[in-house]
């Protein structure tokens, strides 16, 4: 890990004290109803210092696709690249998110994700996985909208990964949930990466697409598999600006293959 990293790491933990220590504090004690509204703008304070500490230079496009008045009855899924991906997305729109029970172990920031609805699992437990399934549609239907990773882990290179889980996307069909794709590119080499920062600031491009409506599906295949491929649609063209951008090498195609 580079020097540089290792500052910025300290700079988000004390901005992470800093800005959810008080919304913490009131979060034990209120409903999940209430906890939305007190750590929205805690939140986005937190998500877009970060992005200032990483020196990141968003790109966004097709913010209008998410509102306040969005947050019930919808998952946001997008294509993963870095750690850095969860406050590039809450910069745009706080929303929680679907994350390991290892992140909960971060120092106030993830208490403060934990109380404002994300939600925490074991990667490597598979009974988990239906109750965790289960459990995010119910809060998306109840409570708040959730960002999601369907590739489940991190591409250190940019690649979109082979292997996606289509589990959640199937059941958000059943239970009529909207789906929001989101691809991103450029996020990989923010934190970790030898990579230096063009003109001191690190470029990644997002694009979110229009909400894909469950009720125009016949099946569950079908519906999740339209979602990703929206994703990696959006992505190609994420990526080709980043390329354009930064004149890099882009990484190959890959199609997501079911699991």
């Amino acid at each position: 890990m580079r020097p540089i990293d290792v500052v910025r790491i300290i700079l988000v933990g004390i901005l992470g004290a800093i800005v959810f220590t008080f919304p913490i504090m009131i979060g034990w004690v209120v409903s999940m109803e209430h906890r939305r509204k007190i750590f929205y703008l805690p939140w986005l304070i937190f998500a877009r210092g970060t992005c200032a500490i990483c020196q990141v230079d968003m790109h966004v496009r097709g913010q209008e696709y998410i509102k306040p008045e969005n947050y019930l009855g919808r998952l946001y899924i997008s294509n993963h690249q870095s750690a850095i991906d969860i406050p590039l997305l809450v910069a745009i729109f706080p929303l929680p998110f679907l994350t390991k029970k290892e992140n909960l172990y971060l120092p106030f920031i993830g208490l403060a994700g934990l109380l404002a609805g994300s939600i925490a699992f074991n990667r490597d437990s598979s009974s988990e996985r239906r109750q965790v399934l289960e459990k995010i549609v119910d809060r998306a239907k109840r409570h708040t909208a959730l960002y999601v990773f369907p590739e489940g882990t991190r591409s250190k290179t940019g690649e979109i990964k082979e292997k996606i889980s289509f589990a959640l996307l199937r059941m958000a069909w059943r239970y009529g949930l909207e789906v929001v794709p989101i691809a991103l590119h450029g996020s990989y080499l923010v934190v970790g990466h030898k990579a230096q920062a063009a003109n001191g600031r690190y470029p990644v491009f997002i694009e979110i697409g229009e909400p894909i409506l469950a009720s125009k599906f016949d099946s569950d295949k079908a519906f999740a598999q339209h979602c990703w491929k929206q994703v990696l649609k959006q992505h190609e063209t994420v990526l080709g600006e980043f390329t354009s951008e930064l004149g890099a090498v882009a990484p190959k195609k890959v199609i997501g293959a079911e699991s």
